[in-house]
């Protein structure tokens, strides 16, 4: 395309890079010294407004509840229908205590309705979860599908079976909960800590001015 305006126009293939949803992890200084608790707390944390996703792992979870297995708390600006979540508490959400909750927790959750606006969230359940050092199980959709490594700081779950089985692992294995905890707040601090990516931006920003 000619210069117009004094503009020269380059046609050139762009370089696009992605930096990672950020934490400031100044927040975060409550860690989660797993114990060994029976039964271990299951956590969600989110507005009322997503309690839509929760009805995927809404069967195997009360089961679980029901039995014994965990507890479930959902920290949130209002509480889930008793009638359909018996036994599961309700925190209410704040700024001031959201990041004490979830040091307080044992495993984090985030199932996603697999639909064009949950492949648009970004995963920022599942950072918050790893940043106090919870374990998660998380549906494979969206950005949830790159918040965390299958096997090594939770598990991905697409089948209430799958829910099932990763929450009862997890429920029964202390040192597992500690293992993948630590690997997952490992991942934060080199992956989604607000001060390394403010480095990793100036540092493209820089690239881009250079190189025009």
């Amino acid at each position: 395309m000619p210069a117009t305006d004094g503009w020269s126009w380059i046609s050139t293939t762009p370089s696009v890079r992605v930096l990672a949803p950020s934490h400031d992890l100044r927040r975060y200084r409550l860690l989660r010294k797993h114990e060994d608790v029976s039964p271990p707390v299951v956590c969600w944390v989110g507005t009322s407004g997503n309690h839509p996703d929760l009805e995927i792992v809404r069967h195997p979870l009360c089961a679980l509840v029901a039995r014994g297995v965990v507890r479930f708390r959902v920290i949130s600006d209002r509480g889930l229908d008793a009638t359909e979540w018996p036994g599961a508490k309700w925190v209410a959400w704040s700024i001031e205590r959201e990041v004490t909750e979830l040091a307080s927790c044992d495993i984090g959750i985030m199932p996603l309705r697999d639909n064009e606006r949950s492949r648009g969230r970004c995963g920022y359940k599942a950072l918050q979860y790893q940043a106090v050092g919870l374990p998660v199980v998380a549906s494979p959709v969206g950005g949830a599908a790159e918040a965390l490594c299958d096997g090594e700081t939770g598990y991905f779950a697409s089948s209430e079976d799958a829910w099932r089985g990763a929450l009862v692992r997890l429920a029964g294995d202390t040192a597992l909960r500690t293992r993948l905890g630590k690997a997952g707040r490992r991942r934060i601090e080199a992956r989604h800590c607000i001060h390394a990516n403010a480095a990793r931006l100036a540092s493209l920003l820089r690239d881009v001015s250079v190189s025009r």
